[in-house]
C-alpha cells in the first residue's frame, strides 16, 4: 500500500507571540487556550484567549512567566498558516476561579488609529487619497492600494472631534469603498467591494463541511421604483427618457412570464395577469423602437449646445474688438485726428455682431425645437399613456418606492450612474442564508481546500432538499479553535440560475431611462473649464466612436485561431485584435501595432484623455524618466525647457545646469542662448541684468556695469553706493556691534578701542574716545581752548593745570613754579622751589654739587627778617647768622662729646650778633 504523505499533515493551530509596542518579541504563548478570532470585512478584527496562572514543566507546576508579559497595550502576533496579523492588547483581566487564569482581549493593530484625535477637519472637493493622506500624518499608518475610481471622485467632508479610525470608516462610507488593514505593513487599502476576493471553487453541502443551512428572503430593502436626489435636491429628470425622477423595474413580479413572437403566452407570471405582462413588454418594445429617435434628438441637442457655446464665445470676442475700436475713436477725437477709417471699422464690426446675434437666435430656436421634440417623446413614454387605468391599478401594489440620497453628488449624470448601481442591489428581495460549518482548516481530508476559505472569497452553498443553490461573498469569519467551529456571515447572495431562468430574468430587466446622457456638467464639486485642443480631439473621437457603434454598420468580426479580429472593410488597415490576454490596434494592417493593452499596462504611441490617474506614474525614454507619486514629481536625467513661440527667451531646468533664464542673442532660425539668470547646485547665482529689490527710495539694486546701490533708482543719486573698483560712498555710516579690521593695520574692536599701525590724520577727534599709538606725528594738541596745548615743536603748555599722577623720567626745566604734590627722583634745574608746607628729607639733603668750591647757604626769611646757615668752604666750617642773634634754646652745646660751656649763664646767654 502506497501512503499519501499528506495524510500525516497535522491540522494547524494558531501560534501566538507577545511583543512590546515596537514589535520586539518577548515570548511565545503555547499554553494559550480558548482562542477565538473574529474577522469582519471592512472592520477591525478581534482576538481573545486565556492564559493559565500555573503551567506544568518537568512534572512541576510553576508560575507562568507569560502572565507578566501580557501587559496592556503590548502586541500579540497571530500566525495561522500563511496568515500573519498583529493585535494590540486592550482589556486584560485576571480571573480567580477553580483554575486561575488571565483573559486577554485584543483588537487589530488598526485600533492604534483610535488613539489619534482629529479635532477639526474640513475637505472641499478632494479625493480619497488626498483626505486620508492628511488624516494619517500623525500616525504610523500609510495609504496602501487605493482603487483608481476613488481618486477621480471628489467629495466634501467636515469632521469635528473624531478619532482617525472613525475618519477612515467615514471616508470609506463616503466613497463607497471597502477598507482593509494590512497590520504587517501598517497600510490602509481602499478597494471595490465587488472586486475583492475570488471564487476559488469552494462548495459546501450536507456531507461536505456543512452542518446546517437556512434560506430566507428579506423584503426590508426591496424596491421596484427608485428615486434619486443629489446636492441641492437635483434629480435625474434631465437624463431620464420619461422626464421623471425615478427608475422603474418590476421584473421580479413578472417572472416567469414568457411569450413567443406572435404573442402567445408560454408561461404565466406568479403575480401579474397576462394582460399586464403583455402591456409592460409592449412598453419595453416601444422604448426600444424609439430609442434611436430619442438618441438622435439628444445628439442634435448636444450639437446645438456646443454651437451655442461657440457662437456665444465668438460674440464675446466681437464685442471686445468693438470696444477696442471705440477706444481708438475716443483717442482720435481727443487728439483731433481723423476717425473716418475707425468709424468704418466700427460699422463693420456692428454688422458682424448683428450677424452673430442672428446665428445665436437660430441656434436657440433649434434648441427650443429639440426640447419640444424631446418633451413630446417623453410624454409618449409615460406609463399613463401606455397602460390602461385597470392595468395601472393592478400594477400599483407592485410599485414599492425607495429613495436614494447623496448630497455629495452635484450633477444629474453622476446621480443617474450611482442610482443605477444602487438600484441593482435592491430591485430583488435579498436572499439570506444562515449556515454553520466545521472548521475546514482542522479537517485533514480537506487540506486541498484550506486555501479557499478566506475573507472576501466567494462560497457556493448547495442543498437540494430545500432547493438551495447560491453563491455568496464571505464577509465575516468567526473561528473558535477550542470547539473547532467556524461561524460564517455571507452577503450578496446570488442564486445560480439555469440558462432559461437567466434569460427570462434578463428579458424583463429594462429601465425607463436612456443610456445616452446629455453632457452638460463637469466633475463633482469642480468648475467646468473651457474646451482645450485636447478636449476638442477627445470630443471628436468619442462622438465619431459613438456614432460608429450606434450605427453598427461596416463592421467585420472574425474569430479564429488568431483570436478576435475586428475591422472595417472601408478601412482594412485599421484592425483590432484580442488574444492571449492582449488587445492590440494597428493602423497598417498588422504590420506594426501602435496601441497595445495587456496585464502590464497600456502601450501606445499617443495617449489622449481627460484625466490621467495613478498611484505611481512613470514616463521614461532613453534619456531619462519622470516619476509622479504621492511625494510629488521627480525628473531624472532630463531637462525642462520652456520656450515661447517667438524663440526670444527660454527657461531651462536640469540637474547639471540648475535653473536658467536665457535670452536669444541670435536669430529665430539659429538661436544663441545667453544666460540672463542662472542658479546652480552650488548655490551660485548669476544675473545678467539689473537686480532690483523694492522701488523708489526703498530699493536695493545691483548692476554688473555700475555696482551696488541703495535708496534711489539711479546709481549716482543713491545715498549708499559701491562702485566696481571698491569705492564706497555713504551719506551715513553707523556700525553697531562687531568689529572693523583693515589689513590688520587699522582695527576697531567691539568695545570701541582703535588700534592704528600707521599715521592718523584727522580734523577732529570723536568725543569720549582715545587714541593709542607708538608715535603721533605732525599737528598740535589743544585741549580746553588753550588750557593745555602741545605745539608742533613739542612744547607743552598747561595753563593752571595739574599733573595728578605719573612718572617723569627726564629733567623738568621751568621758570615757573611747581606747586603741590610730590616730586621723586631725577634733577630739578633752574628757578626757585617755593614750599609753603613742610619739607621732609628721607635721606641726605645736598646743597650744591660736590665739586663746587664756593660754599652754599640755607636762608630763612620772614618778611624783612632773615637768618642763614652757611658753609665756609675755605675753612670747612658751618656758621650760623641771624639778624637778632643765634639762640640755643635748650640742651648743651657739645664739641667732640665735650660740653663747650658749663656755666649756666653762659649756656643761657650765648648770642652771636648779626653782622
Amino acid at each position: 500500500m502506497i501512503l499519501d504523505a499528506n495524510e500525516y499533515i497535522e491540522p494547524e493551530r494558531p501560534r501566538l507571540y507577545v511583543a512590546t509596542p515596537n514589535r520586539t518579541i518577548v515570548g511565545e504563548l503555547p499554553e494559550a487556550y480558548n482562542i477565538k478570532l473574529n474577522t469582519k470585512l471592512g472592520n477591525v478584527s478581534t482576538l481573545s484567549f486565556s492564559l493559565p496562572y500555573r503551567i506544568a514543566r518537568l512534572n512541576k507546576h510553576l508560575d507562568n512567566p507569560n502572565i507578566k508579559k501580557t501587559k496592556n497595550r503590548y502586541l500579540i502576533k497571530y500566525v495561522y498558516g500563511i496568515e500573519t496579523e498583529w493585535f494590540v492588547i486592550k482589556s486584560p483581566s485576571d480571573v480567580m476561579e477553580d483554575t486561575d487564569h488571565k483573559d486577554i482581549q485584543c483588537f487589530g493593530l488598526a485600533y492604534e488609529l483610535a488613539d489619534k484625535n482629529i479635532r477639526k477637519y474640513e475637505a472641499t472637493s478632494k479625493n480619497a487619497t488626498q483626505i486620508l493622506s492628511t488624516i494619517l500624518e500623525s500616525s504610523l499608518w500609510k495609504l496602501g492600494t487605493v482603487d483608481a475610481d476613488f481618486d477621480v471622485m471628489y467629495r466634501s467632508l467636515s469632521l469635528t472631534d473624531s478619532s482617525a479610525l472613525d475618519v477612515v470608516f467615514d471616508v470609506a462610507a463616503t466613497f463607497g469603498a471597502l477598507v482593509t488593514f494590512d497590520s504587517e505593513q501598517r497600510k490602509i487599502n481602499l478597494l471595490q467591494f465587488d472586486e475583492y476576493g475570488m471564487n476559488k471553487g469552494l462548495e459546501i453541502g450536507y456531507g461536505s463541511l456543512l452542518k446546517s443551512a437556512t434560506k430566507s428572503e428579506s423584503a426590508d430593502e426591496f424596491f421596484t421604483l427608485f428615486k434619486g436626489f443629489g446636492a441641492n435636491g437635483i434629480g435625474i429628470q434631465s437624463v431620464n427618457v420619461t422626464g421623471s425622477n425615478y427608475l422603474l423595474d418590476v421584473s421580479y413580479f413578472m417572472y416567469p412570464f414568457s411569450r413567443d413572437d406572435q404573442g402567445n403566452v408560454l408561461a404565466h407570471s406568479d403575480y401579474m395577469s397576462d394582460g399586464l405582462c403583455h402591456a409592460l413588454l409592449d412598453y419595453r418594445e416601444l422604448l426600444d423602437s424609439k430609442r434611436g429617435i430619442y438618441q438622435g434628438y439628444l445628439s442634435s441637442l448636444q450639437a446645438l449646445q456646443a454651437a451655442l457655446m461657440e457662437r456665444t464665445n465668438e460674440l464675446y470676442d466681437l464685442k471686445n474688438e468693438l470696444a477696442v475700436i471705440e477706444d481708438q475713436i475716443a483717442v482720435a477725437n481727443y487728439n483731433r485726428q481723423s476717425t473716418g477709417a475707425l468709424v468704418a471699422q466700427k460699422n463693420a464690426k456692428l454688422s458682424q455682431i448683428a450677424a452673430k446675434n442672428n446665428e445665436i437666435a437660430t441656434v436657440e430656436t433649434g434648441m427650443s425645437n429639440a426640447n419640444v421634440q424631446i418633451s413630446a417623446l417623453q410624454q409618449s413614454f409615460s406609463l399613463s399613456g401606455n397602460l390602461t387605468a385597470a392595468q395601472l391599478a393592478e400594477l400599483n401594489p407592485y410599485i414599492i418606492e425607495g429613495v436614494y440620497e447623496n448630497t455629495n453628488i452635484t450633477s444629474p449624470e453622476q446621480l443617474y450612474e450611482v442610482l443605477t448601481k444602487e438600484f441593482d442591489k435592491v430591485k430583488q428581495p435579498k436572499i439570506i442564508v444562515e449556515i454553520s460549518m466545521v472548521n475546514l482548516l482542522e479537517v485533514v481530508e480537506e487540506q486541498d481546500k484550506w486555501d479557499k476559505l478566506r475573507l472576501g472569497d466567494v462560497l457556493t452553498i448547495i442543498n437540494t432538499h430545500i432547493g438551495l443553490n447560491v453563491q455568496a461573498k464571505i464577509i465575516e469569519l468567526n473561528y473558535d479553535f477550542e470547539s473547532g467551529d467556524i461561524g460564517i456571515v455571507i452577503s450578496n447572495v446570488k442564486e445560480l440560475l439555469s440558462d432559461e431562468e437567466r434569460f427570462l430574468k434578463e428579458l424583463y430587466n429594462s429601465r425607463t431611462a436612456s443610456q445616452s446622457l446629455i453632457s452638460n456638467s463637469g466633475s463633482w464639486n469642480q468648475a467646468a473649464e473651457e474646451a482645450s485642443e485636447a478636449q476638442q480631439i477627445l470630443n471628436g473621437v468619442w462622438d465619431a466612436t459613438a456614432r460608429s457603434i450606434q450605427a453598427s454598420v461596416d463592421n467585420t468580426v472574425t474569430i479564429d485561431r488568431k483570436g478576435v479580429i475586428v475591422s472595417d472593410p472601408n478601412t482594412p488597415d485599421d484592425i483590432l485584435i484580442l488574444q492571449k490576454g492582449l488587445l492590440a490596434i494597428s493602423r497598417n494592417g498588422g504590420n506594426t501595432w501602435s496601441t497595445a493593452i495587456n496585464a502590464n499596462g497600456v502601450f501606445a504611441e499617443r495617449l489622449v484623455g481627460q484625466i490621467l490617474v495613478g498611484t505611481n506614474l512613470s514616463i521614461s525614454n532613453s534619456s531619462g524618466s519622470v516619476q509622479i507619486n504621492a511625494n510629488g514629481m521627480t525628473v531624472t536625467d532630463m531637462s525642462l525647457n520652456l520656450i515661447n513661440s517667438t524663440v526670444k527667451s527660454k527657461v531651462l531646468i536640469n540637474p547639471n545646469d540648475g535653473f536658467k533664464v536665457q535670452k536669444n542673442t541670435g536669430t529665430t532660425g539659429a538661436p544663441v542662448w545667453t544666460d540672463q539668470i542662472s542658479l546652480d547646485s552650488n548655490g551660485n547665482a548669476l544675473f545678467g541684468g539689473v537686480l532690483s529689490i523694492g522701488s523708489g527710495s526703498t530699493v536695493v539694486k545691483a548692476d554688473g556695469s555700475a555696482g551696488l546701490w541703495v535708496g534711489a533708482s539711479a546709481f549716482i543719486n543713491a545715498p549708499f553706493r559701491v562702485e566696481l573698483n571698491g569705492t564706497v560712498t555713504a551719506s551715513k555710516f553707523n556700525l553697531t556691534g562687531g568689529s572693523m579690521n583693515i589689513n590688520n593695520r587699522f582695527i576697531v574692536d567691539s568695545s570701541g578701542n582703535l588700534t592704528a599701525s600707521g599715521n592718523i590724520t584727522a580734523n577732529a577727534l570723536v568725543a569720549g574716545s582715545f587714541i593709542q599709538a607708538p608715535t603721533i606725528l605732525g599737528g598740535t594738541i589743544n585741549i580746553g581752548n588753550g588750557k593745555f596745548t602741545v605745539d608742533n615743536s613739542g612744547n607743552v603748555y598747561a595753563n593752571n593745570g595739574t599733573f595728578v599722577s605719573g612718572s617723569f623720567s627726564g629733567n623738568i626745566t621751568s621758570n615757573a613754579t611747581i606747586e603741590g604734590g610730590t616730586l621723586r627722583g631725577a634733577t630739578i634745574d633752574g628757578g626757585n622751589i617755593n614750599v609753603t608746607s613742610n619739607v621732609s628729607v628721607g635721606n641726605n639733603l645736598h646743597v650744591g654739587s660736590y665739586d663746587v668750591a664756593n660754599g652754599k647757604q640755607i636762608w630763612f626769611r620772614t618778611g624783612t627778617n632773615m637768618s642763614v646757615i652757611g658753609y665756609d668752604n675755605n675753612n670747612a666750617q658751618i656758621y650760623l647768622s641771624a639778624m637778632h642773634g643765634v639762640n640755643i634754646n635748650g640742651g648743651n652745646l657739645y664739641i667732640n662729646d665735650d660740653i663747650v660751656a658749663t656755666q649756666k649763664w653762659v649756656q643761657q646767654n650765648i648770642v652771636a650778633k648779626w653782622g
